[in-house]
């Protein structure tokens, strides 16, 4: 089973997961990660959308190109408020303020998958990302446009890896907002980064997937060699847990990532060298 998915991933980009983890789990991280939003201290900074011109080039590109913030009071204010300023809000150090998300994040399953699908058993945890993401009438940026995360035409075998998505949906949403352009970017015939569906010629818009997805399941992707996009949320609010893997020879991290040194002391080795880009924090 676990090569099928290898080998369907090489060719597409991504992998549906079905019922990959306890519902009843994710429904109890869920709770506590509406109590770490009671707090904006535990908010990376959030822009403010309000103020961009949905034709301002700027919102076609990685959101820390954005300079404009909320404000101290503006980030205080309730999600529902929050939510007509911006897309979305990341959590602060999310394997520290909610403590359950490392047994997704050193999940042996997730381990085992991740090392087949890289192709080796030295591969390292990469980017971490829990992150809240709103709808509303404001205007689309940053992953709200097919991009790629490496922002490169070229395919890197240095730059080799996997992500994984959780949803803390209490039910299914049908097809999901995560879309992929099942062809990898060095076999189309264009280079664009930021781009909406109606910039492709019609027999590529008609390969793009949205996988199905339903509260348990997880979508595993390649971010930075095929095309993909998170359309904004048909209710009021999406969270999302984001987990990267890198390969052998990736040492890139886009964010500084913390974990407890309580955490960390209570894995195995093999997970422990999971950790060397990471920061061990008491």
């Amino acid at each position: 089973m676990i090569n099928n998915i290898s080998n369907y991933f090489s060719n597409n980009g991504y992998f549906l997961l079905k019922k990959f983890l306890p519902k009843s789990k994710l429904l109890t991280i869920r709770k506590k990660i509406f109590k770490v939003l009671e707090k904006d201290k535990n908010f990376l900074p959030i822009k403010n959308i309000s103020k961009y011109s949905s034709k301002s080039k700027l919102l076609r590109a990685a959101n820390g190109n954005l300079k404009i913030n909320l404000n101290n009071s503006e980030a205080k204010m309730s999600l529902k408020s929050i939510s007509k300023k911006t897309n979305s809000i990341s959590i602060r150090d999310p394997l520290l303020k909610i403590e359950e998300l490392n047994s997704i994040v050193f999940s042996s399953k997730i381990i085992n998958l991740a090392s087949k699908i890289l192709n080796s058993n030295n591969i390292k945890l990469g980017y971490i990302k829990l992150g809240i993401f709103f709808h509303n009438k404001l205007p689309k940026n940053c992953i709200n446009y097919f991009h790629t995360d490496d922002l490169s035409k070229k395919v890197n075998k240095n730059k080799e890896v996997c992500k994984l998505s959780f949803s803390f949906l209490k039910s299914s949403e049908g097809v999901g907002e995560f879309g992929i352009i099942p062809i990898k970017k060095d076999k189309l015939k264009f280079y664009k980064q930021y781009f909406t569906k109606d910039y492709l010629e019609k027999n590529i818009r008609n390969k793009i997937i949205f996988p199905k997805v339903s509260l348990g399941d997880s979508v595993i992707f390649d971010p930075n060699n095929f095309y993909h996009i998170a359309n904004k949320p048909k209710k009021f609010i999406r969270i999302m847990f984001y987990v990267e893997f890198l390969g052998p020879k990736n040492k890139i991290l886009f964010q500084n990532v913390k974990i407890s040194k309580s955490v960390y002391n209570k894995l195995d080795a093999n997970k422990k060298k999971l950790c060397a880009h990471y920061q061990i924090v008491n």
